[in-house]
């Protein structure tokens, strides 16, 4: 989605939903404008995607050996201060 005004254009990208936020270029002649864009902060991972990286990056670093048990998802609800399902979405 692309909303253009006066004062410059807002982007929301549709790979990483992060905002992308467009002023006009002062030094741009009557004939025509430039728009610079400059990239929005990185998104915040939503509690499930954090829970999903670290046991990701667990595994990849060797903390979590191959035929090691994982966290039971009672067990990562609570270390976590997440629900059960959310939880449960990240298993």
């Amino acid at each position: 989605m692309l909303v253009v005004t006066e004062d410059g254009a807002k982007a929301l990208c549709g790979q990483c939903e992060a905002a992308v936020v467009a002023r006009p270029d002062a030094s741009v002649g009557p004939i025509g404008r430039t728009i610079k864009a400059g990239a929005a902060p990185p998104r915040v991972l939503a509690p499930l995607e954090m829970i999903v990286q670290d046991l990701r990056l667990a595994i990849e670093d060797g903390t979590m050996l191959p035929g090691e048990e994982v966290p039971t998802i009672g067990d990562i609800a609570q270390a976590r201060g997440v629900s059960v399902g959310t939880a449960l979405r990240s298993a």
